[in-house]
């Protein structure tokens, strides 16, 4: 099982090769959290590595940013209740890790899957 922080760091270190991608690790304070929002809203997806516990998933839902959750055993908030498939898109660590998979699936999603996804 590879640690949270190996896999922000290489998530990192793989998206910042795309002038197309914005990756942001900041550290929750009102200002970083205020571009962070505004980011958020601007974009497409919005990467969740494997952090229920964050808020940032909630901020890219209220965003309608469409949440891209890379986890292998991610446990979300009333997942009982709500079925996070319908508005997010799901890749496992291998998946995430891989370089260029990610970018390259999203890139080729399904443009109205992305607007049933983000209504």
């Amino acid at each position: 099982m590879l640690q949270e922080g190996i896999v922000h760091v290489t998530l990192a270190k793989i998206l910042v090769a795309y002038d197309d991608v914005h990756y942001e690790r900041s550290v929750a304070m009102d200002e970083n959290i205020k571009v962070s929002s505004q980011g958020m809203r601007l974009s497409k997806f919005c990467l969740q590595p494997d952090t229920p516990s964050s808020c940032r998933l909630f901020e890219a839902i209220v965003s309608h940013c469409v949440p891209v959750i890379a986890s292998d055993q991610i446990e979300l908030p009333f997942e009982d209740e709500i079925d996070y498939a319908q508005f997010s898109i799901f890749f496992s660590f291998k998946e995430a890790l891989k370089p260029g998979y990610m970018v390259n699936e999203l890139r080729n999603f399904p443009k109205e899957k992305w607007i049933e996804m983000w209504k």
